[in-house]
């Protein structure tokens, strides 16, 4: 989804700010995406008890917030889209316990 002019929120307005600072642009997207990677794999070890998993949650939210900046994604947007779509779920869950898509 593209962003709208109006919808800015202080995820994404960080994220804008850092990119302007750093002289990034939509070419630096695909380097994006392996840092966000990276940020993913640091929360990973986190959750297993190597590392600050706040620090490293919030490292990966301003990466993905970064990378989408750098792809003129409008996330704010998607994020209200897909969470009204998971309210839509019921209780049911798999074996792992995930809440199924089983909306309609």
């Amino acid at each position: 989804m593209q962003r709208g002019a109006g919808d800015r929120d202080i995820y994404s307005m960080m994220a804008q700010m850092f990119k302007q600072k750093h002289m990034m642009s939509h070419v630096d997207a695909e380097m994006q995406a392996e840092v966000v990677k990276e940020e993913m794999g640091e929360l990973e070890a986190a959750l297993d008890g190597e590392g600050d998993e706040l620090e490293e949650a919030a490292d990966v939210l301003f990466t993905v917030f970064l990378y989408c900046e750098l792809k003129r994604y409008d996330l704010r947007r998607e994020y209200i889209r897909k969470g009204s779509y998971n309210l839509q779920k019921t209780r049911k869950r798999d074996e792992n316990g995930k809440v199924t898509d089983d909306a309609s």
